[in-house]
Formats: structure tokens, C-alpha cells, sequence
């Protein structure tokens, strides 16, 4: 990023964020710090797995009978047990507690992983795999450019933006790319979130308005794949959202570890019964 002082027009600072923690966090997230074509798959896939997993680990779970032992077994920890015991508990009862928002998490991941994914909620929500396409308004070029009728467009536009989104505690400004792109203006309807917003674009050349697009306007499908980021992070739900996104995420951390020592342990019983069977089968001499 490049900071510039909006009167003077001179840089003021510059931030490189390649090696931030949070940037270097989120590629790991994305693409475990490979190139996207290599990590972004096994991410993706990953993720899908772990949405199966959730839905038949319910399957396991569901109590075979609703009796008071196997309600315990089912809704608490038993922490004075065994080692083996307090483990399975730790896989099994923080991951019923967890699951609804453990695959809300995983599903809106699913989105940002597979295109046939997200044609799958615009079908079911608008009856078209289909999305609506983007719809870009052309500037207009005059037969003379000059810099300082485009450095006032963006004065004009900006202030046509502000006079819009009265109601917006945000707002996204981007200068047009291209000679005939617009000037791209978002009002975002929350500080912390990214849904629910409208976009206007304003020639380049002139700062008149040339569409605005609202977001009452827009259909079931276009909402839920907006909102999906938010969801995804719990920023959806504000500081509590995220501390459940937060813990939630912590827990579904610990099952691959606590899943692994229930395996762990169900190999080694059955190798001991086995070597105990082989014992107790042979002749005695």
C-alpha cells in the first residue's frame, strides 16, 4: 500500500504486507503456501472431506437408545475416567455441540472452493445455475484528455458518492481502469462486514452518474454468495460472531487429533486381542 496526502498528492508511507502475520495466515488458510493451481486444490478437497466427516460422525454419535447412560455418553465429558475414555468424549461431545456452525463454516469454504458449488446455491435459490452477469457502464472519452479534467471528475464523483451513501459508514472508492471503464464507487451497509451494498458507477471523465446498482434490488442467490465471506469469518455476527467462528474452529482443529487417538487406540486393543486369541488357540503341549 501507498499512503498519499489527498492535498499535496505527496506519498506520505508505504507498507509491504507480504510477510504480515495475518497475510502469511491467510495463504496458509488458502493454499497452504503453495502456488493456488497445486494448494488451492487440496485445500478444496480437504474441506469437502471435512463436511463428510462431519455429517457421518452425527451418524456415529446418534445414541443407539435415548437412555440416561447413553444421553451421558452422548452430551458429557466424563473427565475422571480413563485416558481413553476422556479422549473419546473430547471427540465426541465438543463435535456434537460444534456442528451446525462447523458446517456452516465448512459449506460457505465450499463456495470459495468449487464453481459447481456455487451454481448450486444460485439454482436452488433462483431456479438458474446460472448468475446474473456483471454489467459495466462505458465512460465516454472527449477528444482531448486532459489530467486535470479527470483529476476533478474524481473530485465530483467522490462527492456524488458521499452525497449517496449518507447512510454508509464505509465507502470503497476505485478509480477507472481502462479508457472507457467507469469509476467504481461501494457503500458498504456495515463497518465490519462486506454484504448488503450498493455500487454506483461515474464516467471517468466527467464524475456524472452513470448507474446504480442497488442491493435491494438483487436476488437470493447474489445475496447469500455476498454474504458469504462474512458468514465464513462469524464477522457476520459481529465480536461474538467471531468468537464462536473462533471457537468453533479451535475445536474442529482438535478432532483430527483426538479422532486419530480413538483410531490409535481401537488398532492397538484389536492387535492385543488378536496376539491374546492366537495364544489361547494353541496347543498345550
Amino acid at each position: 500500500s501507498v499512503f498519499v496526502d489527498p492535498y499535496t498528492g505527496e506519498i506520505t508511507g508505504a507498507r509491504d504486507y507480504k510477510y504480515d502475520f495475518f497475510n502469511v495466515v491467510k495463504y496458509i488458510h488458502w493454499s497452504l503456501l503453495l502456488n493456488t493451481p497445486y494448494g488451492q486444490p487440496i485445500v478444496a478437497w480437504g474441506t469437502l472431506i471435512f463436511v463428510v466427516l462431519l455429517i457421518t460422525g452425527l451418524v456415529l454419535w446418534w445414541p443407539g437408545r435415548w437412555t440416561k447412560a447413553y444421553k451421558d455418553r452422548s452430551f458429557k465429558i466424563k473427565w475422571k475416567a480413563s485416558f481413553r475414555r476422556v479422549n473419546y468424549d473430547l471427540h465426541n461431545v465438543p463435535g456434537f455441540y460444534t456442528l451446525i456452525p462447523a458446517l456452516i463454516l465448512g459449506l460457505t469454504g465450499l463456495v470459495f472452493c468449487f464453481r459447481w458449488f456455487t451454481a448450486f446455491i444460485y439454482l436452488v435459490t433462483t431456479g438458474s445455475a446460472t448468475p446474473a452477469p456483471a454489467v459495466y457502464s462505458r465512460s465516454r472519452p472527449p477528444v482531448q484528455v486532459r489530467l486535470a479534467d479527470t483529476a476533478t471528475a474524481m473530485d465530483k464523483a467522490f462527492v456524488l458518492a458521499e452525497d449517496t451513501f449518507t447512510r454508509s459508514p464505509r465507502i470503497a472508492f476505485s478509480p477507472a481502469i481502462g479508457a472507457e471503464a467507469p469509476i467504481i464507487a461501494t457503500g458498504y451497509s456495515g463497518s465490519d462486514t462486506y454484504y448488503g451494498y450498493d455500487v454506483l458507477q461515474l464516467d471517468r471523465y466527467t464524475g456524472r452518474l452513470l448507474s446504480h446498482q442497488e442491493n435491494a434490488k438483487k436476488t437470493l442467490g447474489q445475496r447469500l454468495i455476498e454474504m458469504n465471506y462474512d458468514i465464513h469469518v462469524g464477522a457476520i455476527g459481529g465480536l461474538t460472531g467471531k468468537i464462536i467462528a473462533f471457537i468453533v474452529s479451535f475445536i474442529c482443529a482438535s478432532l483430527p487429533v483426538t479422532g486419530f487417538l480413538v483410531w490409535w487406540n481401537k488398532k492397538k486393543r484389536s492387535h492385543r486381542h488378536a496376539k491374546n486369541l492366537t495364544k489361547s488357540s494353541q496347543p498345550v503341549v
